[in-house]
């Protein structure tokens, strides 16, 4: 999370949620808490926008990851045919 997170009760939305959202735009976020556990945080578009850069960009790695993968397995020979993995993401799938 954003490193300027606060942590608020989630009861104090009740009473002062317009505040918990300018502290959420202008430190990051605002964790909110029942019973001393985290269950929802308010985040700044700011802050949501990265997530989601960096979560792309994770994406991305994961993806050259498996293309090297399969690239090494072409290489080995290692490779099966368009029925075989049909059939088992058939099975795979399958109640």
């Amino acid at each position: 999370m954003a490193p300027n997170t606060t942590t608020q009760p989630v009861s104090k939305l009740q009473t002062g949620g317009p505040d918990l959202v300018r502290q959420a735009a202008r430190k990051g976020a605002v964790a909110l808490t029942r019973y001393g556990k985290t269950v929802a945080y308010l985040v700044s578009p700011g802050t949501r926008e990265r997530q989601e850069e960096l979560e792309e960009a994770a994406n991305r790695a994961l993806w050259a990851i498996d293309i090297e993968r399969g690239l090494a397995d072409l290489k080995r020979g290692d490779v099966s045919e368009w029925d075989e993995v049909y059939d088992a993401i058939k099975r795979e799938l399958a109640p």
